[in-house]
């Protein structure tokens, strides 16, 4: 199923209300496509280049963390690049709960 821009101006107001209403440690995004939108719509920052990994900017407590899409079509990734951002995620979460 392919998403449109109407799709999401109308679901990411939904998504950031419940990352602020339920405020995980973490909220992951599978892929660059689907958190530039967010980025934009949610969070008004559209002067950033998204990139793998770590996210600079935060819903209240919330970290944000992207990692790549496991679509076949973005079939660059091998399925040893998509373990290894996975990896990196579990990294990360042990590293977000031991800080808090």
């Amino acid at each position: 199923m392919d998403l449109n821009a109407n799709d999401f101006e109308k679901w990411v107001p939904c998504l950031l209300e419940r990352i602020q209403r339920y405020s995980p440690r973490v909220a992951c995004f599978h892929g660059i496509t689907a958190y530039r939108p967010f980025l934009d719509l949610a969070l008004r920052c559209t002067d950033r280049r998204p990139r793998l990994g770590d996210q600079p900017e935060v819903v209240g407590a919330t970290r944000l963390y992207l990692v790549p899409n496991p679509s076949p079509v973005n079939a660059h990734f091998t399925l040893t690049d998509q373990i290894g951002w996975y990896n990196r995620l579990a990294e990360f979460l042990a590293a977000v709960r031991a800080s808090g």
